[in-house]
């Protein structure tokens, strides 16, 4: 059983509990330069350090990717900025040191 981020558990909850399936076939649908990112942040739950090491990338251009997909993938879900979401203590991905998944 493969893990999802917590940062999307709070889309879940809009849009009536979809399943991983179903954010897996949303991340597909993101251009290729963020599908592998986002897939990796929000399904195997990788750090940025994690993410840059296996894509070749430089920890902070693998950060924006994720970024950048996740809001291209908020648009697919049809769901607003959630930059209201960090008052209330959600995840934010922004550790670009090794640790967890790296």
């Amino acid at each position: 059983m493969m893990f999802v981020n917590p940062y999307v558990m709070f889309y879940y909850k809009l849009l009536d509990e979809p399943t991983q399936k179903d954010l897996i076939q949303l991340i597909e649908q993101l251009p290729e330069k963020y599908r592998e990112a986002v897939y990796m942040a929000e399904v195997e739950d990788a750090s940025p350090y994690a993410i840059a090491q296996k894509l070749n990338l430089n920890c902070h251009t693998a950060k924006t990717r994720v970024q950048r997909g996740r809001a291209q993938l908020r648009e697919l879900m049809q769901i607003p900025d959630p930059s209201h979401m960090f008052s209330l203590g959600i995840h934010a991905f922004s550790n670009c040191s090794k640790g967890k998944n790296s």
